[in-house]
């Protein structure tokens, strides 16, 4: 109710305040739109080993959003999204283990999606801005390290109040008071406990399927953000994120620009504190069971002509697991990759290399990218330390991406394809096999944004 409550006191504010506006403006108020959006088609495939199933879907999604000045003080914004799928076949579960996909069924989740076709109104918001005060109302989307839009159909959508502090120069201060989450996997708004347990729930402790889907009790999720310079070169950003009675996370990243600015080097600290008894009083319904849990990374990073080459290195501390909600965005460690994830498990070490080219022709802009990481996990069925049977591999991934200039301006072709190798002895138990290693994947989108 509480929730109903906070989504049409802000409709109520966003027309209150249109109407004012019409009233109040004068000839000095400054009136601006924006609008555009994009439309993608991608087909996704992915290839397990011997006679496990393979899986594939194709999707098309698109994006409309608008913005409106209203006057100097004060905007309006929305955001619509559609999903449309070809067909669910290629999603059904392999005949040996029983697994679904992972990867497609990201795309299209059956669980919570039904027919052929998806809509969600991720932004509908007001924005108030007062010299270097703003403040945002209603549904809205931010990226920051643990909730982020993330780049697949549906975006992961707040639901609340954010303000910042943006001074002309001077340090950036962001707090957010969020009530609902909508994540990409359904479109929904949906109470925080609730948004938790939206994808697969893994292992708890015992090594039996977790039990926290609909059990979890949150209402709220509070950030509070600085970011500001330390001298001329270093500049360091703090975030902290209290999830009411699951979890307070908090996370430190300073960096630094070196010689002549070509190199940047940077750290992650991040440390996770289980807050009353992880989401619900008895333990095998709760999000988390370890007590705490942290992470260690460092970023060393060229720049060279049109070329970026990184070293990444990744630490989870074996002492707790690391829980990143999978429903809120994309997990901020440094040797992330695309279909790669290590959050859900502790004691994991990982070295990654990354090199992209991007350069720019008279007809055309194309960006090259390529990189490879080895992650040296836990064992697969060692369940207190590994949340989602993940071994330890080498994963390899590669893009292509085409953007023509001229008459076909606005549209990209992008090719993508990764090898994932098995780096760990998993004995017969093929569940840790599938879709978690010796798989080759890939995805070719096709887009135009205007």
């Amino acid at each position: 109710m509480r929730k109903r409550l906070f989504r049409f006191t802000c409709c109520l504010l966003v027309v209150s305040f249109f109407k004012i506006s019409l009233h109040a403006q004068t000839d000095e108020d400054v009136k601006t739109t924006t609008y555009g959006g994009e439309v993608k088609t991608r087909y996704m495939r992915t290839g397990n080993r011997g006679d496990l199933k393979d899986f594939a879907i194709l999707v098309s999604h698109y994006k409309l959003e608008f913005e409106t000045q209203l006057n100097n003080w004060l905007s309006f914004g929305l955001q619509t999204n559609g999903l449309f799928q070809y067909g669910t076949n290629g999603l059904k579960a392999d005949g040996i283990t029983g697994s679904g996909p992972i990867y497609e069924g990201n795309l299209w989740n059956r669980r919570l999606m039904t027919g052929s076709a998806e809509f969600t109104l991720p932004q509908i918001y007001a924005k108030f801005n007062f010299g270097a005060h703003w403040v945002t109302a209603g549904q809205f989307l931010k990226n920051t390290p643990l909730i982020n839009p993330e780049p697949w159909p549906l975006p992961n959508a707040m639901q609340g109040l954010w303000y910042a502090y943006k001074p002309t120069n001077g340090p950036l201060f962001q707090l957010g008071a969020i009530f609902q989450m909508s994540s990409r996997f359904s479109g929904d708004f949906a109470d925080i406990g609730e948004s938790l347990s939206l994808i697969g729930v893994g292992v708890d402790a015992t090594g039996n399927p977790a039990q926290y889907r609909g059990n979890v009790e949150s209402d709220v999720i509070l950030i509070a953000n600085a970011k500001f310079d330390v001298g001329d070169k270093t500049e360091v950003d703090v975030w902290n994120y209290y999830v009411e009675n699951v979890m307070n996370i908090f996370l430190i990243e300073p960096s630094i620009s070196l010689g002549d600015g070509s190199w940047n080097a940077r750290a992650m600290f991040l440390y996770q504190s289980r807050v009353n008894n992880g989401g619900n009083d008895l333990t095998q319904l709760a999000y988390t069971f370890d007590k705490s849990g942290s992470y260690f990374g460092t970023r060393l990073q060229k720049n060279w002509k049109d070329h970026t080459f990184q070293l990444n290195f990744s630490r989870i501390g074996g002492r707790g697991r690391v829980v990143l909600p999978r429903e809120w965005g994309l997990e901020p460690f440094y040797t992330f990759q695309r279909r790669t994830r290590v959050e859900g498990n502790s004691d994991v070490t990982a070295v990654n290399l990354k090199w992209e080219r991007k350069w720019d022709k008279e007809k055309a802009k194309y960006r090259l990218f390529s990189g490879v990481v080895q992650n040296w996990m836990p064992d697969a069925f060692d369940a207190p330390r590994n949340k989602r049977r993940l071994p330890s591999h080498l994963h390899w991934d590669a893009s292509f991406k085409y953007e023509p200039k001229g008459g076909l301006k606005g549209l990209s072709l992008e090719l993508y394809a990764a090898y994932r190798f098995l780096a760990d002895d998993i004995g017969t138990d093929l569940n840790a096999l599938i879709n978690r290693a010796d798989f080759w994947h890939m995805d070719f989108i096709v887009g135009y944004k205007f």
